[in-house]
């Protein structure tokens, strides 16, 4: 039912542009299909350039040939869609158009087709999907501890950050219509792993745990606290961080000997 439903639309369309009468109605619920096509459709040679021609500008004007390789290609995949939109290809064709630009990559500013970059973070995406063993753990329903999810989330800082990728939450933002705060809460999106949870519910059910566990008074908590966004903001804690002379510092040294940060301070 859905591969006649999506091939009776791209039919349509094909009369509408015949007419010289696409209708907006015709060309956003095709997008919004394709977009909520599995990620692998996207990652398949076959199939991608159909695909991404769904959600590009040529939609409205193309050939009654592309649109029947559009059919060839993506209509025995429609059943497969997502049942509820997703935050990270949930894109009408109207935001699409708006993010079908340039992205402007480090200090030389660089600038890359938005397009281009998301196909190139995708397939390194896939690249760690493949060879994670803690992904690999975690889509088999295995346990996996807080401190191995907070070495994925370096690792992916480490691999997606540098190089031609440079991927951020602000580049994200911009070539995916996604928000979020973390990578990891970027690769729950992206590859569908619901049991990967968001980067800052793993550090504060951590901070939580600690403060718990042992007796503080409301000024060791407010350090605390802000002992935690900085860890939230830069990823891990230096020595450095609790080392400062100011009236932390006894705190920061017991904080050293008790765990959080398992360094000697050296003044």
């Amino acid at each position: 039912m859905a591969e006649a439903t999506f091939t009776n639309k791209v039919e349509r369309l094909k009369l509408e542009i015949l007419t010289d009468e696409a209708k907006p109605g015709t060309l956003e619920s095709i997008a919004e299909d394709v977009s909520r096509l599995p990620v692998f459709v996207f990652g398949d040679f076959q199939r991608q350039d159909s695909a991404n021609f769904c959600l590009s500008h040529g939609l409205r004007s193309a050939t009654p040939q592309q649109l029947n390789r559009v059919i060839a290609d993506l209509a025995s995949q429609i059943k497969n869609r997502r049942q509820r939109p997703s935050s990270f290809v949930e894109i009408d064709l109207a935001d699409r158009i708006a993010t079908s630009g340039y992205i402007t990559l480090g200090e030389r500013g660089e600038q890359v087709y938005i397009e281009e970059y998301r196909q190139g973070v995708e397939g390194k995406v896939l690249e760690i999907v493949e060879t994670h063993p803690l992904i690999a753990a975690i889509r088999n329903g295995e346990a996996v501890t807080d401190f191995q999810l907070v070495a994925l989330e370096r690792t992916l800082r480490q691999v997606l950050g540098g190089g031609n990728v440079q991927l951020s939450e602000s580049n994200i933002r911009k070539a995916f219509n996604l928000k979020v705060n973390s990578l990891l809460a970027f690769l729950r999106e992206l590859m569908e792993i619901e049991a990967l949870p968001d980067y800052q519910e793993v550090v504060r059910r951590n901070f939580e745990e600690f403060i718990s566990q042992r007796e503080f008074n409301a000024n060791q908590i407010r350090f605390l606290r802000a002992v935690q966004n900085v860890f939230l903001k830069n990823r891990r804690l230096e020595v450095a961080d609790f080392c400062m002379r100011n009236r932390w510092i006894g705190l920061g040294r017991m904080l050293l000997s008790g765990g959080l940060v398992r360094r000697k301070c050296r003044n």
